[in-house]
């Protein structure tokens, strides 16, 4: 039986858009294959993915960051993307969830 877990998190810089993030998981059936964000996507459903989170390898943890878009920062805002990770035995993902912005606190 298989426990997967799964975290990450993103930090977005307001003046230059540029979008970072930190991924773990572990205890997948298979071996990973891809990390995506996918958006944007309606309350439920699926959505194409947006860009690689894990260009170089999918070995945890992942690190990177990224010039967002005016319309990607758009979704991020809206609630309207979400990360997924694609193993060999789930080619349409493994884990998924959605990513969601929290205000500092100040």
């Amino acid at each position: 039986m298989y426990k997967r877990q799964g975290e990450a998190d993103f930090v977005l810089e307001r003046d230059t858009l540029k979008f970072s993030w930190r991924v773990r998981f572990d205890q997948l059936t298979s071996q990973p294959v891809a990390v995506r964000i996918h958006g944007p996507v309606p309350a439920e459903g699926e959505a194409p993915a947006l860009f690689d989170v894990a260009p170089q390898s999918v070995e945890p943890p992942l690190e990177g960051d990224r010039i967002l878009s005016l319309a990607e920062v758009t979704y991020l805002v809206r609630n309207s993307l979400y990360i997924n990770v694609i193993t060999t035995r789930y080619p349409d993902g493994e884990i998924r969830g959605r990513v969601r912005k929290l205000r500092p606190e100040c």
